[in-house]
């Protein structure tokens, strides 16, 4: 063929990146449109144009597989990002959808922690009534009603779209002390939660650290100067209010001995454990929750995976 290099990228590069249609480029460089086609041909067998295809279906998979092995999990599922939250977490309540599908059983028990991301997904999480399982909240009641991040408001709405009744725990998350922490454990009426969380057989938790944009921050859970105390002493990971150092070791305090929730030992217990977390900022507190074995599986997006 005659035509020298320099008019193959010129037409290449009309036609793959200005988008101009055979006929147009061809009346631009006065040549026949079965000219252009035979240039658009001519132009990949030179090599001046080489067509790659992006396959992020399998950049996904080996970003999963990579993380699966760095962190010792059975399963981790990677969404897309997006500008806009609200894609993501429709995305990752597909993703947890298809997990539960596979995972529930009739009769298994769903525990369920708190926060703005466990809140979200479960508004987008398909119908799945077919489990008929029965959730409960992992933690005391903490939060305002009207927020939907209650961890009661939370539990019913899994489990409406899981078939199943939920539990009520009406005890609250943070208690005046130690003592009475212990003290309400071991009351009658608290004993049918204490033994139902005992027999969780899956459990969703979110993870956070403890930045001023956290849920627990935002929403003025915990006191600015217990924050910074927890923080002072290592703390950048907050799941189910177990809080945990870069390594996923446990921090305690006295304000931790407070803290009416699933104990990290009966956690790594259950069999099942879910995260559902993402943001860029999170990676440290995410990779910390893996670290410390609270997660079997990890769904998150791809610019966190990425960081991660």
């Amino acid at each position: 063929m005659g035509i020298d290099n320099y008019q193959l990228s010129k037409i290449a590069r009309l036609y793959y990146d200005a988008g101009l249609t055979l006929k147009q480029i061809g009346e631009r460089m006065n040549v026949s449109i079965a000219t252009v086609s035979r240039s658009l041909v001519e132009a990949r067998r030179r090599g001046i144009v080489k067509i790659t295809v992006s396959d992020e279906l399998e950049d996904f998979r080996n970003l999963e597989s990579s993380i699966e092995e760095k962190y010792g999990l059975e399963e981790c599922r990677i969404v897309s990002s997006s500008d806009r939250v609200e894609d993501v977490y429709r995305e990752m309540a597909s993703a947890l959808g298809q997990t539960l599908r596979r995972i529930l059983k009739p009769g298994m028990l769903v525990g369920l922690s708190w926060g703005h991301t466990l809140k979200s997904i479960g508004e987008y999480l398909p119908p799945l009534h077919r489990a008929k399982c029965d959730t409960i909240p992992i933690l005391g009641a903490i939060g305002a009603v009207e927020t939907g991040l209650f961890p009661n408001a939370i539990s019913r709405s899994f489990a409406d779209r899981l078939g199943g009744k939920s539990y009520l725990v009406n005890a609250p998350a943070i208690l005046d002390s130690k003592n009475m922490r212990e003290t309400i454990e071991m009351e009658s009426m608290f004993r049918p939660i204490r033994q139902k969380w005992d027999e969780v057989d899956v459990v969703l938790l979110s993870v956070s650290g403890l930045d001023r944009k956290a849920s627990v921050s935002r929403y003025g859970i915990l006191e600015r100067s217990w924050m910074d105390e927890l923080v002072h002493l290592g703390t950048v990971c907050a799941t189910n209010f177990i809080m945990l150092d870069a390594e996923g070791r446990e921090v305690q305090n006295e304000i931790t001995d407070r803290l009416l929730r699933l104990s990290l030992p009966s956690l790594l217990k259950v069999r099942k454990k879910i995260v559902l977390s993402f943001g860029k900022a999170k990676c440290v507190a995410i990779g910390a929750a893996l670290r410390g074995g609270v997660a079997t599986a990890l769904i998150t997006d791809y610019d966190t995976a990425a960081g991660l």
